[in-house]
């Protein structure tokens, strides 16, 4: 309580003494006739009792002296009057003082008795608030130990700054320790320090607080294995859980459905491939013979024949010409011979000027001349990128231009950007009817490979996909 609050609290203590006091000596004055001037401080008692009760003691004594001091002596309507005159009257002064006093305390040691009673009576309520969240600790205590000692991940309970402070029964399975040697091991014996996303962990936890990524951890007998691990800071106690999954079987799953996947690619490619040979050899062989063979019969038409047959095969070679270019078309989209002669940069090239003849969208591709080659599955996997990104901007963007870039800069950058109407980025979950699936196919493409897949959009702002491939075999 400030020093005013306290100033305040001790005038208005006063006024009510004053008050009551004045009250009193004015009901005095209009009832002194019925009271008499033997019983002056017949009413100064209520004025002394209201004042002790809701202004306190020290008010109360005030009250006191005031009243004596109204009920002792008078000035009006008689005069400068003492009405304390004798013996008796100054008993009764005593009497009225002594009484005033013991009505003082009294409601002092009231007071006191409701502060104490008030005061037991917060105790309690603490004491049982307290007891109550004891009673829940206790019961969430328990729960977390049920969770802690059942739970089939390995559970840490740890400092930040590595040391163990508890292991669930998951924890010395999978790590081969007791609980006592991993609290005495700390985190350098269970995760490997050589791993370089580990420091970027503990950085992202110390910064958010908390963290969930992948990490190489260590057996007793050394053996490495992959685990997904998952770390929060307890903010009121300063300390960690860590949580270490062992995702072994799922990398070994991943890993298996990769080969598959490349496999399938691979069988794919080897299709295209055939089909497009086929068109070649067999359909390409067959168009040139008609070709010749339209041109010799245009070439022997008789005079007597009818005077629309030139004409007919006329119409006959342009068919056969579209026919062909159509043909060409689909070898392109299938398997371009230049990806498997000159490489990849010429192959896009090509397929970006049958792709802007096609679509009347520009296409500009961005490569240094000595462009290096790179493996098969490499080139073949970053040409169906374009090819697929082509077909979406086609279908989807409503754009007018594209650019193709390729860097080498120790790995091989891919950018593919378009000045079309773009869309919102979560729209990329694939729908039945939707783009989304080419870009997932884009992206597993890219992760087959080990690269990195990136996209860049929003409404009116164009579309931008980046793939970057640091493994050239």
């Amino acid at each position: 309580m400030g020093a005013a609050e306290i100033k305040l609290k001790g005038g208005w203590k006063l006024l009510v003494a004053v008050g009551t006091v004045a009250l009193a000596a004015l009901v005095q004055a209009q009832w002194l006739d019925v009271v008499g001037h033997r019983f002056p401080f017949l009413l100064f008692f209520p004025a002394v009792t209201v004042t002790a009760l809701y202004a306190g003691t020290s008010a109360g004594l005030l009250a006191i002296v005031l009243s004596a001091f109204f009920a002792s002596y008078r000035l009006a309507p008689y005069g400068h009057l003492f009405l304390i005159q004798d013996a008796s009257d100054r008993l009764g002064l005593l009497i009225f003082v002594v009484s005033g006093v013991a009505i003082c305390l009294v409601v002092k040691a009231l007071h006191r008795l409701q502060a104490r009673a008030s005061e037991a009576e917060l105790q309690a309520k603490i004491a049982e608030a307290r007891r109550a969240d004891a009673a829940r600790l206790l019961e969430s205590e328990a729960r977390y130990r049920i969770l802690f000692e059942n739970n089939m991940d390995a559970v840490f309970l740890t400092i930040p700054d590595g040391r163990v402070i508890a292991a669930n029964p998951a924890a010395c399975t999978m790590f081969g320790w007791t609980e006592e040697e991993l609290c005495r091991i700390g985190r350098a014996g269970v995760m490997d320090l050589k791993d370089p996303r580990l420091p970027e962990a503990l950085a992202q936890r110390a910064l958010q607080g908390r963290y969930q990524c992948e990490l190489t951890c260590v057996r007793r007998d050394g053996t490495k294995f992959d685990a997904e691990v998952g770390s929060v800071i307890l903010n009121e106690e300063n300390q960690s859980f860590v949580i270490i999954r062992d995702i072994t079987q799922r990398k070994l799953a991943e890993q298996t459905q990769r080969k598959y996947a490349q496999r399938l690619i691979m069988q794919e490619e080897d299709l295209r491939k055939s089909i497009a040979m086929d068109l070649h050899d067999q359909v390409g062989q067959l168009l040139v013979a008609l070709g010749f063979n339209l041109r010799h019969l245009g070439q022997r038409v008789p005079e007597g024949a009818a005077a629309d047959v030139p004409q007919i095969l006329e119409d006959s070679r342009l068919l056969l010409k579209d026919v062909n270019t159509s043909i060409r078309d689909l070898m392109a989209e299938l398997r371009p011979h230049q990806l498997d002669t000159l490489g990849l940069v010429e192959a896009i090239r090509s397929y970006g000027m049958h792709y802007q003849r096609r679509t009347g969208i520009k296409v500009e591709i961005i490569a240094v001349e000595d462009f290096p080659r790179l493996s098969s599955s490499v080139e073949t996997a970053l040409f169906r990128i374009v090819q697929e990104a082509l077909n979406n901007i086609s279908k989807y963007s409503g754009a007018s231009k594209v650019a193709v870039v390729l860097h080498d800069a120790g790995a091989i950058r891919l950018t593919i950007s378009d000045d079309g109407k773009g869309f919102e980025p979560q729209q990329e979950v694939p729908h039945p009817t939707g783009s989304g699936w080419g870009l997932t196919i884009m992206r597993e493409r890219t992760e087959l490979l080990g690269g990195q897949f990136s996209l860049e959009t929003a409404p009116g702002k164009g579309t931008t996909i980046r793939v970057t491939i640091r493994d050239r075999d």
